[in-house]
């Protein structure tokens, strides 16, 4: 079950994909620009800031002029104890 974040009461996902028109859907497949996705505000579905993860955790700018990534992968760091390591 998912829980939205600001009330704590569950969110029923598949019931809001189901309530998304075409056109937002493919909004949210588009974004609202490079590191955002669109909001839906009928739906209460809120804006959300992504990154990407390869190179570590950028989201800002672009991909060649953008901020550089921190160098530490998330998914490597949790898995691996890095942070622990790296005394963070």
């Amino acid at each position: 079950m998912n829980y939205d974040p600001k009330t704590g009461n569950p969110v029923d996902i598949e019931r809001l994909l189901e309530q998304l028109t075409l056109e937002e859907q493919v909004s949210l497949m588009a974004g609202a620009d490079f590191w955002t996705t669109v909001a839906v505000p009928r739906l209460n579905i809120p804006a959300v800031k992504v990154s990407d993860g390869p190179n570590g955790a950028r989201g800002a700018g672009g991909l060649t002029n953008g901020n550089p990534g921190c160098g530490f992968p998330l998914r490597d760091r949790a898995r691996c104890g890095l942070e622990q390591r790296c005394g963070l």
